[in-house]
C-alpha cells in the first residue's frame, strides 16, 4: 500500500514539474515578445487567458491529488477485507 501511495505521489510531482516548466517557458516567451514589440490588445488577452487556464489546471491538480489520496486510503480497506478483517463503520445506536 505504501508503494502505491509513493508511486501516486511521484506521478503527481512529475506532472507538477512538467506544468511548471511549461508555464515558465510561456512566461519567458511573453516577456521576450513584450520587450521586442509594441503591446497589442490581443497579446494581452492571450496572456490573461493563459494565466486563467494555468490557475484552473492548478485547481484541478489539487482535486486529482485529493481523489488519489482517497483512493489510496480506500485501497487499504481492500487489503484488510482480503485478510478477513471486518469492515469498520459507524457504531450501531441502541
Amino acid at each position: 500500500m505504501q508503494s502505491i501511495k509513493l508511486i501516486l505521489i511521484v506521478i503527481l510531482v512529475g506532472i507538477k514539474e512538467i506544468l511548471q516548466w511549461k508555464w515558465n517557458k510561456i512566461k519567458s516567451f511573453f516577456k521576450w515578445v513584450f520587450s521586442k514589440t509594441t503591446i497589442d490588445e490581443k497579446v494581452i488577452e492571450v496572456a490573461e487567458e493563459i494565466a486563467d487556464r494555468a490557475k484552473t489546471v492548478n485547481e484541478e491538480m489539487k482535486d486529482v491529488k485529493k481523489a488519489l489520496k482517497e483512493a489510496a486510503n480506500q485501497s487499504k480497506d481492500v487489503v484488510k477485507a482480503a485478510k478477513g478483517q471486518k469492515r469498520r463503520g459507524r457504531p450501531k445506536k441502541s
